[in-house]
């Protein structure tokens, strides 16, 4: 697609900037065109316009893939630090609830510490 020539004969040649093939039926100079060579030379063009867009394309394509192949693996950290913190809280709720249960066997052993305390202090009132 880029460079391309005006319609000369020694302006074509065979790499792909300039469509394909050298075209030594026209004659530029004198006005003698073989339209059918000038329609060629326009297929031609279009056909690497066409390729050019269709290039583009796969090349979005393929950033859009590697695109969401990245999103997928951030997704999946996330997940993984997601499932860490769950753990984590998890484990402050174990951590809470032993606790809480330490602190009812420290009630009940200060109940019955009160209780033999109050006994104590009855039987020194009965003597």
């Amino acid at each position: 697609m880029q460079n391309f020539p005006a319609i000369h004969p020694n302006c074509f040649s065979n790499d792909r900037n300039n469509f394909g093939y050298h075209h030594n039926n026209l004659d530029y100079k004198n006005g003698n065109f073989n339209i059918n060579e000038i329609m060629q030379i326009y297929q031609l063009f279009i056909t690497e316009i066409a390729r050019e867009i269709v290039t583009l394309r796969c090349r979005d394509s393929d950033s859009l893939v590697r695109d969401s192949d990245t999103l997928v693996r951030d997704s999946d950290s996330l997940v993984r630090d997601s499932d860490s913190s769950v753990r984590d809280i998890d484990s402050l709720v174990r951590d809470s609830d032993s606790s809480v249960r330490d602190i009812d066997s420290l009630v009940r052993d200060s109940d019955t510490f009160v209780r033999d305390s109050d006994s104590l202090v009855r039987d020194s009132d009965s003597i």
